[in-house]
């Protein structure tokens, strides 16, 4: 099998994207049937942040649907639980998957891709765990510093929508760190456009290959 392209890596991992939004959004639903109830500072937040982002119609009431998805969405990006459970889903998905017979997540399969080590063999669970905290190891920075020095930019977008407008604010230091830390991942990913595997950092440090 030769080295997979830049652009079927993206495509394989667009649609894996958009599986963890859904298995995300699943768990969250989840936890917050289980533990919200008795939490009134959740749902004040939740209800703040629909009163702040979803305004369809001046004078009429978001729909269900709106209501639902702006509640989870707040959820999985305004509080550390919920962002710590897309963490665990996405860990526990791109680990099992990479490890099992079929050697990529359901996205690289589609595509008939698949990760090998360097002896071109079935990566180990020790493997995959490794080659995921490699290729996380911007967002866990990131993170961290958003978590414990930062915490202001867990609500780092205050979007108001409009008709016709959308306004999005971002406090100054958050946006400074959110720009440093896409462009860490750009430079993780720099060397797939130079080198003859078509590695990442993240492949060449832990030593694996995507082939297919």
């Amino acid at each position: 099998m030769k080295p997979t392209s830049v652009p079927k890596r993206l495509a394989a991992f667009f649609i894996d994207y958009v599986i963890l939004i859904l298995l995300s959004f699943i768990v969250a639903f989840l936890f917050v049937e289980i533990f919200s109830p008795s939490s009134k500072t959740l749902y004040d937040s939740a209800k703040s942040f629909l009163d702040n982002t979803i305004q369809l119609i001046p004078g009429r009431e978001p729909s269900m649907f709106a209501k639902l998805t702006g509640k989870f969405s707040f959820y999985l990006t305004h509080m550390k639980s919920g962002i710590i459970i897309c963490g665990i889903v996405t860990l526990l998905y791109f680990v099992y998957f990479e490890q099992s017979k079929w050697q990529g997540t359901i996205g690289k399969q589609i595509l008939k891709i698949k990760v090998k080590d360097s002896t071109n063999k079935r990566l180990s669970l020790s493997a995959a765990t490794k080659r995921f905290l490699l290729f996380a190891a911007p967002a866990l920075l990131f993170y961290f510093i958003v978590f414990f020095i930062y915490p202001q930019c867990l609500n780092i977008v205050n979007m108001n929508f409009h008709i016709l407008k959308l306004k999005i604010d971002v406090p100054p230091p958050c946006m400074t760190l959110f720009i440093t830390y896409t462009i860490c991942y750009l430079i993780w990913f720099i060397p797939i456009f130079f080198t003859t595997k078509r590695s990442t950092f993240y492949d060449m440090l832990s030593k694996t290959q995507v082939k297919g």
